[in-house]
């Protein structure tokens, strides 16, 4: 779900490795043998990516305080606080302006997509018309954000309590998320 936190620690100078991890979870049924091997290295970097988040006592603290609150999914709501976090201070993580880095991005996912699978090509189309980076970017964007989780979710989520829950928390969110994303992204860095 964190596809902006993806992106952000992908290596910024290979495309293809960039479209393999962000298709890390739309790759089911598929022989991920037949891709490019830089594609097949970015689902890889996906897959290092999702187990070192995991794997964080910061994202294990988060997900624990959101599943003690009651919501379904904690970890997948975990997942998109991070990606808040990364989207609402941007300034804090990355030089180039948060405008040129989602275009960057949602050209690759425009001109690429369709190169791995059917799912990667319509949540691309979808991710980009509805602007979700930007969501990611303001409290009431998040109300977004949630809203679009129950179009996939077979228990609803309750958007207006995670909503509150979010406004509510947002310090101690953001403490654990800075923590998460910064040192994620150098145990990539320091493997690729």
């Amino acid at each position: 779900m964190n596809y902006l936190a993806h992106a952000f620690i992908s290596p910024v100078d290979n495309l293809e490795i960039l479209l393999g991890n962000l298709a890390g979870d739309s790759i089911r049924h598929i022989d991920t043998y037949t891709l490019p091997e830089a594609v097949q290295t970015g689902i890889q970097l996906h897959q290092l990516i999702d187990r070192t988040t995991d794997a964080h006592s910061s994202f294990r603290k988060m997900r624990e305080h959101i599943s003690r609150q009651g919501f379904p999914y904690p970890g997948v709501v975990a997942d998109l606080v991070v990606d808040f976090v990364l989207g609402s201070r941007w300034d804090n993580f990355s030089q180039e302006s948060f405008r040129d880095f989602k275009q960057r991005i949602y050209t690759v996912l425009n001109s690429m997509g369709n190169t791995i699978s059917q799912h990667l090509t319509f949540t691309s189309a979808v991710l980009v018309m509805e602007d979700w980076f930007e969501s990611y970017r303001t409290i009431h964007g998040m109300n977004t954000a949630f809203q679009r989780l129950n179009r996939k979710t077979s228990r609803e989520v309750p958007v207006t309590a995670l909503y509150r829950y979010l406004e509510a928390e947002e310090e101690i969110l953001v403490e654990w998320g800075r923590s998460i994303i910064n040192d994620v992204k150098r145990t990539v860095e320091s493997r690729i």
